[in-house]
């Protein structure tokens, strides 16, 4: 596949957004089965930090760690873990900061 601007969320990535949404609003009304493959499947998708949208991925990363409080089934938590090591170096404060700094530049260029 063709390299991806840096602004630009892969479809792993949005899927995953999608994927973990669905589980913060549904986690406690799906049985544990249906549970426990979604977040397989989230656990196992193919997000690929270095090359993948900041905001997104900061995104993505407090939606895993919201998740890891509330699920209590310990292979569904397990599944999410996963996630949780490859989204591990994901600096949020830093992606913040710069989007910060991005939208104050936005801001100059508008004035000028």
């Amino acid at each position: 596949a063709a390299p991806k601007a840096k602004n630009e969320a892969s479809s792993a990535l949005l899927v995953c957004i999608e994927l973990s949404t669905f589980l913060l609003q549904n986690s406690d009304s799906i049985n544990a089965t249906t549970l426990r493959s979604l977040s397989k499947l989230l656990g196992g998708a193919d997000v690929i930090v270095e090359e993948d949208n900041p905001k997104k991925l900061v995104e993505l990363k407090q939606q895993v760690e919201e998740l890891s409080t509330m699920i209590v089934d310990a292979t569904a938590l397990e599944n999410l873990e996963t996630m949780g090591e490859v989204l591990e170096d994901v600096d949020v404060a830093a992606i913040e900061e710069e989007e910060a700094l991005t939208q104050a530049l936005e801001a100059i260029k508008v004035i000028e």
